[in-house]
């Protein structure tokens, strides 16, 4: 059994035998991931390959290059492992030679995903160019992009469905593996913010944002979306988790304390805004209600109560009979000390 690994480095091996001659030379290398894994699965037309593979080439040395090639295919993988159907396809016995681009693809098209996510390494063939087959060369990365999103997608789904059933480190866990394999996807970036923020791992959420913009910096001379950006202004108002929760959301399970965190192992964590974050302003404190009474008082008022007016009469009596006092009594506190006696009055 021969064994193809395409999916990050590229190995082909018989046992534990490495076929290094193989691996040496691209174009061969190219055909036969051509034959391995192209799809739909089964035999390729010559014609096809010749014009995919040797396209500068007139007929008759195109199918001599062809020849060649399949020649030194079957010395180094045995005769049985490359298989032919009549005189015009060719194709590649999968019992004997065993792809993970193709159990990848079984995988992803049955549903397995995780089983799909543990066999995809890294790009499709990364790497490898043919560089005087321009169509082959085209080929190989619309393969390279086609698995890569089929396995963000994978990883996506898969932290959703964590995340609905309640396994937050679970979710967690998988939007990091979408984010790891496509750096460049804010979508995965933004789910992957989402998930700690709702953790409480505001820390950490602000982590990935911030290393997503230095990329997008440095890669691609751009700046994240508005609606990103937006997010992780928004994140200042979640709840914050314990260090115990981040420790437990952290990749490989662990996560030292931030900095100046007095509070120990179950504290709460307070996290900075990255200087590229505008932070929420605080919303000032509600005042406080009044008593219920308090605000019927003035509505009262204004729309009158029974005896108003004798209540105003009475109100305004006695500010008379005040004035009329306190008046009487700066007259004798006068009178008093002009004369040099104690002044005294009833009320």
């Amino acid at each position: 059994m021969i064994r193809f690994q395409t999916l990050g480095a590229i190995e082909l091996r018989r046992d534990d035998t490495a076929l290094a001659t193989i691996l040496a030379q691209p174009k061969r290398l190219a055909l036969l991931a051509y034959l391995a894994c192209a799809r739909p699965a089964g035999f390729r037309s010559r014609d096809t390959i010749l014009a995919l593979f040797w396209p500068e080439s007139d007929t008759e040395r195109a199918r001599n290059s062809l020849r060649q090639a399949l020649h030194h295919l079957r010395r180094g993988m045995g005769e049985d492992a490359i298989t032919t159907r009549g005189e015009r396809e060719v194709g590649i016995d999968p019992a004997i030679v065993i792809c993970d681009a193709s159990r990848f693809d079984a995988a992803i098209d049955g549903g397995q995903l995780e089983e799909a996510l543990a066999l995809y390494q890294g790009d499709f063939l990364a790497g490898l160019h043919v560089h005087d087959a321009p169509d082959a060369e085209r080929w190989l990365d619309d393969e390279r992009l086609r698995r890569r999103r089929l396995a963000v997608e994978g990883a996506r789904q898969l932290a959703e469905a964590a995340a609905s059933s309640g396994d937050a480190e679970g979710g967690v866990r998988w939007a990091r593996r979408a984010l790891a394999i496509d750096p460049t996807d804010e979508g995965a970036v933004r789910r992957l913010v989402e998930l700690l923020a709702d953790a409480g791992d505001v820390t950490g959420a602000l982590d990935v944002y911030a290393d997503h913009v230095k990329r997008l910096a440095a890669d691609f001379g751009l700046k994240p979306s508005l609606e990103l950006t937006r997010l992780v202004q928004s994140i200042g108002e979640r709840p914050v988790a314990t260090t115990a929760e981040i420790v437990a959301l952290a990749p490989g399970g662990s996560r030292g304390a931030p900095e100046g965190d007095q509070s120990g192992a179950g504290g709460a964590v307070t996290a900075a805004l990255p200087v590229s974050v505008a932070p929420v302003a605080p919303v000032a404190p509600a005042a406080p209600a009044a008593p219920a009474a308090a605000r019927a008082l003035p509505a009262a008022l204004l729309h009158g109560v029974p005896g108003r007016r004798r209540w105003a009469r009475a109100a305004l009596g006695l500010a008379v009979l005040v004035v009329a006092i306190l008046g009487i009594r700066w007259a004798m506190r006068d009178r008093a000390e002009r004369t040099g006696t104690t002044p005294s009055i009833a009320v």
